[in-house]
């Protein structure tokens, strides 16, 4: 008899008795974003500030992915890193010490119910619960400050000149070599075991979310990219229409077929 395969189920949170204390740890969780340069709110957010800054020649541009990152943080060692925040930056705040209260009980109490036995998550962020996205984004920021941090004892590494992150995914511009990256991207993945960028690319043309981000003819008179609309091959227009009709005249206005 072959050895059953196990898995770890993703326990969804969207609809369960802590929703309501997820979706207050995050109202208050999020202020805390704006501490950190790199974390993005959207890309239109990266636009706005492609448009300000301008670049040597001599830089290139590159991506990051994390792999499966809410499933891979530690629950214990995001607590830790939030009440680290919290007490560094005791002014966003006031109730920090109830909100790390119950942040930790809304992680700590990852159930699901499948076929009458109840089971519990015990490693990672549970999926779809409002809070996740807010510290997913906190955590790689700590993790980034402490490479920071590392990037000053360490001749070796060089630091990307520009780095924003939406979530898992990560844009950055360098003046260092592919090298240069990947030597930086080895040192992140040092940080914590299960927390891994899997995926890379770079050069003078890269896609980032739903942006082609280039150096085009200005890059090289003005010193800023050139930025366009990016959708994947994959991308199948599948909206729900805001009006009832025929979901193949919808498909085909949207997609300009």
């Amino acid at each position: 008899m072959k050895n059953p395969i196990v898995g770890r189920p993703i326990v969804a949170g969207y609809n369960w008795i802590l929703t309501p204390a997820s979706i207050f740890v995050g109202h208050y969780l999020k202020d805390f974003c704006f501490k950190f340069d790199s974390i993005l709110l959207d890309s239109f957010s990266l636009v706005r500030t492609l448009e300000k800054e301008r670049f040597d020649s001599n830089c290139f541009l590159f991506t990051v992915d994390f792999e499966s990152l809410y499933t891979n943080i530690p629950v214990q060692h995001a607590i830790n890193l939030m009440k680290e925040l919290v007490f560094e930056y005791k002014d966003v705040i006031s109730n920090a010490d109830f909100i790390n209260d119950l942040l930790e009980i809304v992680l700590e109490n990852s159930l699901m119910e499948f076929q009458g036995e109840y089971f519990q998550q015990n490693f990672g962020f549970i999926m779809g619960t409002n809070v996740a996205p807010i510290l997913a984004n906190l955590y790689l920021a700590k993790l980034e400050k402490i490479l920071k941090e590392k990037t000053k004892i360490d001749p070796k590494m060089v630091r990307p000149i520009f780095f924003r992150r939406y979530i898992d995914d990560g844009f950055g511009i360098t003046k260092g070599s592919k090298a240069d990256v990947e030597y930086w991207i080895s040192a992140f993945n040092s940080l914590v075991e299960s927390i891994k960028i899997d995926k890379f690319t770079n050069g003078s043309r890269v896609e980032y979310m739903d942006l082609t981000i280039f150096k085009g003819n200005r890059f090289y008179q003005k010193g800023l990219f050139d930025i366009k609309i990016f959708q994947k091959k994959q991308n199948l227009c599948a909206y729900i229409p805001q009006k009832k009709r025929s979901q193949k005249t919808y498909h085909k206005k949207n997609c300009g077929q």
